[in-house]
């Protein structure tokens, strides 16, 4: 996976330095700064302290008080499923919704989501925007697994990365498939879209009495961003 996001940040104009536990990427092009923290298992670790101590420990000198205000950190940790268990997903919500220094973002994994995601890296936008990979992912969001042939589920299951990475990863856009692209195809795909959240995608964010977090399905919250994004992307 650190390979993979190498080549992502590298393909977009990013120059990486790495350190004991992460990378920090910033760019001359583009005004924004990433420091990369990877996470062996999410469950087993001591998020107070990452939050706390362990972030600050990769930035150092490299972060000037100015450039703070445009560094993002992404915590990328490997899961055993795409559908996260309840404890993931609070410790997803705790780190993302962390106020103090940086604006986290969590990016999830699978081996099998990971297996063939260098199919997509060369273009990711063209395969982004593909439409039978996108009713694939529906398919499967909706349990109707069936309609996927079984030969392509693999590549299905590394198109949910693709998108998630597009929510996960701020700097990547979908403009230039906009600009290239024919707007009544575009508006067709957009409409598709607008008909998926208005049926399929729920926003659950509940809290218990006493302030803690009951269910998060941030799953399908993820998923909701994601195509938020393409409409709003798709508009510019």
């Amino acid at each position: 996976m650190k390979e993979v996001l190498h080549k992502i940040f590298k393909d977009n104009s990013f120059e990486m330095q790495s350190f004991e536990c992460g990378d920090y990427y910033s760019s001359k092009v583009k005004s924004e700064n990433y420091i990369v923290y990877f996470i062996d298992n999410l469950t087993n670790v001591n998020i107070d302290e990452i939050l706390d101590n362990k972030i600050d420990s990769i930035a150092v000198e490299n972060i000037n008080k100015e450039m703070k205000k445009n560094t993002s950190v992404i915590f990328v940790t490997r899961t055993n499923g795409s559908e996260l268990n309840n404890t993931e997903k609070k410790l997803i919500f705790k780190i993302e919704e962390d106020p103090y220094f940086y604006k986290k973002y969590v990016l999830w994994y699978t081996d099998e989501e990971l297996k063939n995601i260098n199919l997509y890296l060369d273009d990711m936008t063209k395969f982004l925007m593909n439409r039978e990979l996108f009713q694939s992912m529906k398919n499967i969001l909706e349990f109707d697994i069936a309609k996927i042939q079984s030969e392509e589920k693999n590549k299905v299951y590394s198109y949910m990365l693709l998108c998630r990475m597009f929510i996960k990863l701020p700097f990547l856009s979908l403009k230039s498939v906009y600009n290239k692209s024919d707007s009544n195809e575009l508006q067709n795909f957009e409409k598709k879209i607008a008909d998926i959240l208005e049926k399929n995608i729920e926003l659950v964010q509940e809290f218990d009495n006493d302030g803690t977090i009951s269910d998060i399905q941030l799953s399908n919250e993820d998923i909701k961003i994601y195509l938020e994004k393409v409409e709003k992307d798709l508009k510019c």
